[in-house]
């Protein structure tokens, strides 16, 4: 009951933020050079780590406002600390960045399906991702950091964005 919460909470928080990709979609409304993202992203939760490697491309740009909305694929690997299961997945999302110069707030939503793989009895799962963050890439490409925290617990990122 309480991941519907978080998942209400976050589209009340989307929805009215989408409106700034509708209308004419020129490059230089908003000077954002960097339109595709190549990351790996190690995170943990609890007992649980993981490492992904993710592409992003992006979708649209604020006409007016510091906003770029991206999409997300990605695929990897976790493990508990225990090493007993592992699993291998897949993600897909959506993520809004807003903010000035090199320094922005990402916002990010999506699904994870994994595999997880025991001895007897393998079987799959969907996880639903909502992470808030810190994101460091300047506006025309190059080194791209990025620290978040979801529901899924916080991770780090380094990446290359061009």
């Amino acid at each position: 009951m309480q991941r519907i919460h978080y998942i209400l909470a976050f589209l009340l928080f989307l929805i009215p933020n989408l409106g700034f990709c509708q209308g004419d979609m020129h490059r230089d409304m908003f000077h954002y050079e960097a339109r595709n993202d190549v990351f790996i992203e190690a995170g943990a939760q609890e007992d649980l780590r993981s490492s992904t490697l993710n592409l992003e491309r992006q979708i649209a740009t604020g006409k007016w406002d510091n906003k770029v909305l991206l999409i997300r694929l990605g695929g990897g690997y976790s493990t508990p600390l225990t090493g007993i299961d592992y699993g291998f997945g897949g993600l897909a999302g959506l993520t809004m960045l807003t903010g000035q110069s090199n320094h922005h707030f990402e916002l990010g939503g999506g699904l994870f399906i994994g595999k997880i793989a025991k001895k007897a009895d393998p079987y799959y799962f969907g996880i639903p991702l909502i992470d808030f963050g810190y994101r460091y890439q300047k506006p025309d490409g190059g080194f791209l950091f990025r620290a978040k925290g979801g529901i899924l617990g916080y991770g780090l990122s380094f990446g290359y964005s061009f």
